[in-house]
């Protein structure tokens, strides 16, 4: 395993692991992709995961299945712009919540204020591998019935109370792309819980 920093975390990730399954290999790889998604699903116990061609996809994906058609997604204020991007990309409309900026987490009244306002779900995403407080959005996000979507596109190995980040959330998002900390050259991945 080659071990890639990315402060305060380090990937877990072997890159020859990924490599077969998100690049051209001979025939049509479905055997490097189910190793890939069997070794996805042990790692971070998830009960499904599909691969796609990027996190983003991945995220729209997520968006769809827990947002519906029309509905209207909660986004950090301040993150990655391919956040917006999956929103349009599932036609949702968008409400956003301030982050703390000591902690890069949710700012959980800015949360449970945008929760009041009505949304069909809530995206909470790990920013520059530093793990976001999924706890206590899905606490707020269950008292008001809404599905929250953990982004741990940059998350990059790291863990909360021994679970890794991408395992917090009924529906989490990986990406391999290029500068993300688990970097395959590219691909994504969609993970389902329970």
């Amino acid at each position: 395993m080659i071990p890639r920093v990315q402060l305060p975390v380090a990937s877990w990730v072997d890159p020859a692991m990924l490599w077969p399954a998100l690049t051209a290999i001979p025939g049509d790889g479905a055997e490097a992709r189910a190793a890939l998604e069997g070794a996805l699903a042990a790692t971070f116990g998830a009960d499904a995961v599909l691969l796609m061609q990027s996190g983003t996809a991945a995220l729209v994906s997520a968006l769809r299945l827990a947002a519906g058609p029309g509905g209207i997604v909660a986004l950090p204020g301040y993150g990655c712009a391919d956040l917006v991007a999956a929103a349009v990309g599932a036609d949702l409309t968008v409400r956003v919540y301030d982050i703390d900026s000591a902690t890069l987490s949710p700012d959980l009244e800015s949360v449970a204020a945008v929760l009041a306002q009505g949304v069909s779900a809530v995206v909470v995403a790990h920013l520059f591998g530093y793990p976001a407080d999924v706890a206590g959005v899905r606490a707020l996000a269950a008292q008001a019935g809404v599905p929250v979507i953990e982004d741990a596109a940059q998350g990059a190995g790291a863990r909360v109370n021994g679970r890794l980040v991408g395992s917090l959330s009924e529906l989490s998002i990986l990406s391999f792309g290029r500068g993300k900390g688990m970097s395959g050259g590219g691909g994504g991945a969609l993970l389902a819980y329970g």
